[in-house]
């Protein structure tokens, strides 16, 4: 998540650097190029923020007179503000929350190793499973291939840039991985009425700016807390995010269950879920996207109007699920520090995956002109998904707050065309004609017929239960 140091100035040299060659350089080279320049180095989540529209006013400015200067908010409701730093105290002095203090922004590199050694004393008194750490990311679950699409042929709201947030937790061993929280704008998407989330394994949570507030951490937290129980001794690693803050407010953590906030404006460094694990989950989810959007394109059909949040769901539980391995979430939290490494020889280092040659086949399948294609980077990271929303409350969010009303809203996500789903004889077919497949494969075990055999039965006492109703109600009518 974007932690950001980084002057004025700064921004706007990496602006015109970025924006002055042809075709426009990867991440990793703006990241080189501003370390040779300013002499420390930005994660690529800052380097995304930086180029993104946000900060489109630089491009403008006077040089000279952005020298020094950093963002500066000017504070609207100073006395919330007040009460909320109050809170904060109030929650230190209770001894749940562990607050490093915080070095200068501008001193990030050295300040923030300082800090960390304090928290990597912390994590040294737990075991490798016990250390858990939570992070949020934006998601664009429709990224599209070309660079702009026609408003023509898309009218209306800006589709392709539709974004939700996910709220991810996991423990260093990555033999606990809790289920992912999917934030939205509405309460009850149109495409995902009627699905039984729950027993997909996540959770699907409302907010008016797709983003984690302090209503929907404070029931994380609460979450969390069930899930760990009262037995276990656990340490919960968070950033500074202000949501992170006011949520553990309202949700303070239990006696065995200890929360550390990293060092500030340095989580591109210290924080295991961006140091690899985020980025896998995201490149598997748009290698699922790339399949759809080719399927699409060969069936003469346009997969930015055929996709919607229902798939978005089932992609991001089989990549949470099945792509994101406990050795790769073991050697994040190496990476990030918080883990002592044992020795450079027991590291794995799995391969990431390479999603060139699936977007190159998508943008042909597309007819996408050469102009207009992305390219990967720009693709699996396009420059402000993982814009943080910093949480301002106005005085209708402390009466939501206090009336239980946030995040509540109900509007439509997107103006999707949800397919229904299949009937009980459809999906009947269905399992039958995947069970003679799989009893004609040698590899098949006995326990996976047997599970096809068992769904098949109960498929079957459905079917003949809704036709004996049907025949029930033609009778009576």
């Amino acid at each position: 998540m974007p932690r950001t140091g980084v002057s004025q100035a700064e921004r706007k040299a990496l602006r015109q650097f970025y924006y002055s060659q042809n075709p426009y350089p990867r991440h990793k080279a703006c990241i080189s190029w501003f370390q040779q320049k300013f002499s420390r180095k930005l994660g690529q989540s800052t380097i995304s923020e930086s180029l993104s529209d946000n900060f489109k006013y630089l491009d403008d400015a006077d040089a000279d007179a952005l020298s020094s200067h950093f963002r500066n908010r000017q504070t609207s409701w100073p006395i919330l503000e007040s009460i909320l730093f109050s809170w904060q105290q109030k929650i230190e002095y209770k001894g749940g929350l562990e607050h490093i203090s915080h070095g200068e922004v501008a001193s990030v590199p050295i300040g923030a190793e300082m800090e960390m050694q304090e928290v990597r004393n912390v994590c040294r008194q737990y075991p490798d499973e016990d250390i858990h750490n939570m992070n949020e990311t934006g998601l664009y679950w429709r990224w599209a291939i070309p660079k702009g699409l026609s408003t023509a042929a898309h009218p209306g709201v800006k589709k392709y840039k539709s974004r939700i947030s996910l709220g991810f937790c996991v423990n260093a061993t990555g033999t606990d991985k809790l289920p992912p929280w999917l934030i939205g704008k509405s309460k009850v998407p149109h495409a995902l009425r009627g699905v039984n989330i729950e027993a997909l394994g996540t959770v699907w949570k409302a907010s008016k700016k797709r983003w984690i507030n302090s209503k929907i951490m404070g029931d994380w937290l609460k979450a969390f807390y069930r899930h760990i129980g009262h037995q276990r001794r656990i340490l919960l690693l968070l950033d500074n995010f202000s949501a992170h803050i006011i949520g553990l407010e309202i949700a303070p953590p239990p006696a065995n269950i200890r929360i550390l906030l990293l060092p500030k404006n340095s989580t591109s460094m210290y924080q295991p879920l961006d140091q690899g694990i985020i980025q896998n989950f995201k490149t598997m989810y748009k290698n699922q996207w790339l399949a759809f959007t080719i399927e699409q394109y060969d069936n003469g059909k346009d997969p930015i109007q055929l996709v919607t949040l229902y798939h978005t769901l089932r992609w991001c539980m089989r990549a949470w699920i099945y792509e994101v391995t406990p050795s790769s979430i073991y050697n994040c939290f190496r990476k990030s520090t918080v883990v002592r490494a044992v020795g450079e020889g027991s590291i794995v280092r799995e391969p990431a995956e390479d999603l060139t040659n699936l977007l190159i086949a998508a943008q042909m399948a597309g007819n996408v002109q050469a102009q207009d294609a992305r390219d990967t980077d720009d693709f699996v990271h396009p420059a402000d998904e993982d814009f943080e929303v910093e949480e301002e409350a106005s005085p209708q969010d402390i009466v939501d707050h206090h009336t239980g009303q946030t995040g509540q809203e109900v509007a439509p996500e997107e103006d999707d065309t949800v397919e229904p789903p299949p009937s009980v004889q459809q999906a009947l077919e269905a399992i039958q004609l995947l069970l003679r497949y799989k009893e004609h494969q040698e590899s098949v075990g006995r326990e996976e017929l047997h599970n096809l055999m068992r769904m098949e039965r109960d498929l079957s006492l459905t079917a003949v239960k809704h036709q004996k109703q049907s025949t029930l109600d033609s009778w009576l009518g």
